[in-house]
């Protein structure tokens, strides 16, 4: 949702309400004079739950995502924050941090848990709420 410093990255914002994504997400690029707002990005997965999988009651594993509106002609990378605002506490959780993201339409499920990967795609992850690398 926002982007830092010039370069030219993409940053998604996700919010995980519900066990389930769906997201419209206005990004914007660095031109130099400023940043200038973008077309909007609609992010979706292909379910209406999470199955078990997906969540720390299984498997743990990072769902597939759907992005559709990447401008090309401008993004070089995208950046992902999925973000639970409806977590117990009331302090919403960090499930997800990854950037320099490969310009990807798919991304698939089961991304490994590690500071750099290369494969499916190639990005960057941070820590999560829980402690953890990746999702």
């Amino acid at each position: 949702m926002i982007h830092i410093n010039c370069l030219p990255s993409v940053f998604l914002l996700v919010n995980r309400a519900r066990a389930f994504f769906v997201g419209l997400i206005r990004y914007f690029y660095y031109s130099g004079a400023g940043f200038v707002a973008m077309k909007e990005l609609k992010i979706t997965i292909s379910m209406k739950t999470l199955p078990p999988a997906y969540t720390c009651d299984g498997e743990d594993k990072s769902p597939p995502l759907e992005i559709h509106g990447i401008d090309n002609s401008v993004s070089k990378t995208l950046g992902l924050i999925m973000n639970d605002p409806d977590a117990p506490g009331g302090k919403g959780f960090v499930h997800w941090i990854m950037w320099n993201m490969e310009l990807v339409s798919v991304l698939p499920e089961d991304i490994p848990k590690t500071p750099a990967i290369t494969f499916p795609i190639g990005a960057l992850q941070g820590v999560n709420n829980a402690g953890r690398i990746g999702y």
